[in-house]
């Protein structure tokens, strides 16, 4: 994932703070490493996320950015599931 992709603007709109961001962002797996170092890359990257989108209230309750939101985060879980399991 590059920093170009990550909707850091979208996600605190929705209240995310910029902090929890910026470390999710920074915790992004990287790509071509060896499968024990991407497990533990991905699992963490994987965990925040589902932490971030945890924060954001039900989609029938949220606003219009908390929903685009969660499925932002969604994408990028997905794509670093996919990444992974392409590479190993």
């Amino acid at each position: 994932m590059t920093t170009a992709s990550f909707p850091a603007g979208l996600l605190e709109r929705a209240g995310l703070p910029s902090s929890d961001l910026a470390d999710w962002a920074a915790s992004a797996p990287p790509r071509d490493v060896a499968f024990k170092t991407s497990i533990g890359a991905v699992s963490g990257y994987l965990a925040r996320g589902q932490d971030l989108a945890g924060r954001l209230p039900a989609a029938a309750r949220g606003t219009a950015d908390e929903r685009a939101a969660r499925e932002a985060i969604t994408g990028l879980m997905n794509a670093a599931r996919d990444d992974f399991l392409r590479a190993h």
